[in-house]
């Protein structure tokens, strides 16, 4: 699974670094059409891969045991934050600023933040 994603990672870093994405903004005008074709090729190398991973990933998920979930869900959870990808209803809960709300109150003890 992993070197599946590591392959498909490396093929479209190569395809930004290459010459192929320099090639669509060297003239005056933007090259839509084989702008196109290179989309259209990277996500038909997506799909033929995307099958295989997500069994293999499935095949993973499933082997592990209820703690090994939660601990996996909890790492993609910090993931997410760093990369600044959260979950509305994450986002709904905190304050203006990111932080919890002054009213908010611990549920284990009560006291407040």
């Amino acid at each position: 699974m992993l070197e599946l994603l590591r392959a498909a990672r490396r093929a479209l870093k190569a395809l930004a670094r290459g010459p192929e994405v320099a090639r669509l903004i060297e003239t005056d005008n933007f090259r839509r059409d084989e702008a196109q074709e290179l989309f259209d090729g990277q996500i038909e190398a997506l799909r033929a891969t995307g099958p295989a991973l997500v069994a293999a990933f499935g095949d993973f998920f499933d082997a592990l045991d209820f703690d090994q979930q939660q601990m996996l869900r909890f790492a993609l959870r910090r993931l997410r934050r760093r990369s600044g990808r959260e979950d509305q209803e994450e986002r709904d809960t905190r304050g203006p600023r990111g932080g919890r709300h002054r009213d908010d109150r611990d549920e284990r003890d009560g006291e407040a933040f």
